[in-house]
């Protein structure tokens, strides 16, 4: 029941965040004039201030990262949590610059490369398929293969379902949430309050 709590309250107060700061977000997007100009990929004809995934972020953030250091207490946080969340770091900050200078595609990949590929080392890796396709345990290059591929894949997915106004945002919301329950374990909460 606990359990249960501290994953709603998560999500809330990652909400709450997240909604306080658009407004605040908005305002200052108008005043420094940075816009998302339209373009053939994007739907709206209008300028819209670009700067809403710091809100979305610093929601996700403070209230994940506050439970965290709750939930591990004096055991100290998990060497993969700190990777995790330094990785998320760099990949937002990716993104702002992206946003702002339009960075090459080439420079995306190899920092999403560099990010999935010290992940993995780190231990947090596909190891194996558990049956899927009759393939049980992978050799360890594949494991670092399938990883990577499947991180700058999620990525790069996301990133090209960006054109609509809430698509990326609602499409997260429904994947988020089905992580959260399939990474359900009342012995390690940690992975389902991240997601």
């Amino acid at each position: 029941k606990n359990d249960y709590f501290q994953l709603i309250f998560t999500f809330i107060v990652g909400a709450v965040i997240s909604a306080r700061l658009i407004p605040i977000i908005i305002k200052s997007s108008d005043k420094l004039s940075l816009y998302d100009k339209p373009n053939e990929r994007k739907v709206h004809v209008t300028p819209i201030p670009n700067l809403g995934g710091i809100a979305v972020f610093l929601g996700f953030f403070l209230s994940t990262l506050g439970w965290i250091m709750a939930y591990t207490g004096s055991r100290g946080i998990n060497f993969e949590i700190i990777l995790v969340i330094y990785g998320l770091i760099i990949l937002f900050v990716m993104g702002m610059i992206d946003d702002r200078i339009d960075m090459k595609a080439s420079h995306k990949f190899l920092i999403q490369i560099v990010v999935a590929t010290v992940l993995a080392a780190a231990g947090l890796r596909i190891e194996s398929f558990n049956g899927i396709f009759f393939i049980w345990e992978l050799n360890i290059v594949f494991q670092y293969i399938i990883t990577v591929l499947l991180v700058v894949g999620l990525i790069n997915a996301f990133n090209l379902i960006d054109g609509i106004d809430g698509l990326a945002g609602g499409l997260s919301l429904i994947n988020a949430s089905v992580m959260g329950l399939a990474l359900y374990n009342p012995n390690e909460l940690l992975s389902s309050l991240i997601a």
